[in-house]
């Protein structure tokens, strides 16, 4: 660009196979880097590494927001400034073992979920788990 600016144009010919490879890639690499800082144990990366559904990483691009698009910047903003999940509901019991009670009763009707710390991170664990409910 004439101004020194940067200019972004739509890959084409990209495919689920070649974007699954870069997830992949991705996804060894940050998990290679967390190993090496000790930001987690090998167990707990290999956990990560065997998920389903992308483990926690994404590089999807389908979706995206215009620089000139003030509300959508403004949305995507809040939505990523918004916790996880409530810390307040959230106990640990011991240091493998954390609690989170929920607003909304779960199947059989608990709202409380118990959960490993990995399980934790587990994007998809809160809305799935059935099995560790008590």
């Amino acid at each position: 660009m004439a101004n020194g600016g940067v200019a972004f144009h739509p890959a084409s010919g990209v495919d689920a196979p070649a974007i699954a490879a870069v997830h992949a890639t991705v996804r060894k690499r940050l998990l290679r880097a967390a190993l090496r800082r000790g930001l987690m144990s090998a167990d707990d990366a290999q956990t990560m590494a065997n998920w389903e559904h992308g483990g926690g990483f994404s590089v999807d691009a389908a979706v995206r927001i215009e620089a000139h698009e003030r509300d959508g910047l403004e949305r995507l903003l809040r939505y990523c400034a918004r916790p996880p999940f409530a810390l307040e509901r959230l106990r640990e019991i011991d240091t493998g073992h954390l609690v989170y009670e929920s607003v909304k009763p779960g199947p059989g009707g608990s709202v409380s979920l118990m959960l490993t710390p990995m399980q934790l991170l587990d994007p998809i664990t809160l809305s799935l788990s059935k099995g560790s409910r008590r």
